[in-house]
């Protein structure tokens, strides 16, 4: 599949999505905040800076962004998925945060004439583009001197298993992706988003890990965030009868029992990769 229509599937699967990320916004963010912070600190982000946040998703680290820049910098975030903008465009005005401009458009082709930014920022967005040195590059292209750039990505499957619980499950019951190179752990192995940095142009890189631990009050809670904020559950109504998918998700629960404590609650360690580089003077 060209890269081209890999986009637009990436597109409809995060537009599909966006009702699930609105459902669980606040939890998503209770514990990916602080990957936020820090991303906003390698960045280098401070009071007054314009800031680009690619691939924002649901609002972040745009919103994170937007709070540390104040009201007098502007945080421009940008994404494939309108459905998704429209919840971040939603939080960023129930925060009162009258600093970020969203814009529909894609990391890999972005352009913005004339504009000119401090620091750019990407969490979680890379690992799902099918040429993310292509995406580095235009941040790099629309970052002034000296400015840094930030991105995060995932540990590998075994490091991460609040997404890979019932991988295997899953791959034996789903068609084959287009490209199976994208995927939440495609940048896992050590020092390959630095890599990426390097082959875009950046230079002082530095890479470092960060613990995420999220936290469900039970299992129920667990499976139902699986099933709205993931198309697996999609995947699984579109191929199998229902039957099945209670089954499927059932073997799931079984496997994330292990990480269920004597109160019921569901509480997963997972480790995530942050890396930044700058763009020469």
């Amino acid at each position: 599949m060209d890269p081209a229509a890999i986009r637009a599937q990436e597109k409809d699967r995060w537009n599909y999505v966006a009702a699930g990320w609105k459902t669980w916004w606040e939890v998503i963010e209770g514990w990916s905040q602080p990957v936020s912070d820090r991303l906003v600190e390698m960045a280098g982000v401070g009071p007054g800076d314009t800031v680009l946040d690619i691939a924002t998703g649901a609002g972040e680290p745009a919103l994170t962004a937007a709070r540390r820049v104040g009201p007098a910098g502007r945080v421009v975030a940008t994404d494939l998925s309108g459905a998704m903008m429209r919840l971040a465009a939603e939080r960023a005005a129930a925060d009162g945060l009258g600093n970020i401009e969203f814009r529909e458009a894609g990391a890999e082709t972005l352009s913005l004439p004339g504009t000119t930014f401090d620091a750019a920022l990407c969490r979680w967005g890379l690992m799902f583009m099918p040429e993310p040195v292509a995406a580095l590059e235009r941040a790099l292209a629309h970052l002034g001197p000296g400015g840094r750039l930030a991105a995060s990505a995932w540990g590998a499957a075994e490091e991460v298993p609040m997404i890979s619980m019932g991988r295997s499950l899953f791959s034996s019951l789903l068609p084959p992706p287009p490209d199976p190179d994208i995927g939440p752990f495609r940048f896992a192995e050590a020092g390959t988003l630095e890599g990426l940095l390097a082959a875009a142009g950046f230079d002082d890189i530095e890479g470092e890990p960060i613990t995420v631990t999220v936290e469900f009050a039970g299992m129920a809670d667990f499976i139902r965030y699986r099933q709205e904020v993931s198309t697996q559950d999609l995947a699984l109504r579109q191929n199998h009868p229902p039957e099945k998918v209670a089954e499927t998700w059932a073997t799931v629960a079984e496997e994330a029992a292990a990480y269920a404590g004597p109160d019921g609650r569901v509480v997963i360690e997972n480790r995530a990769l942050i890396s930044s580089g700058r763009r020469a003077n």
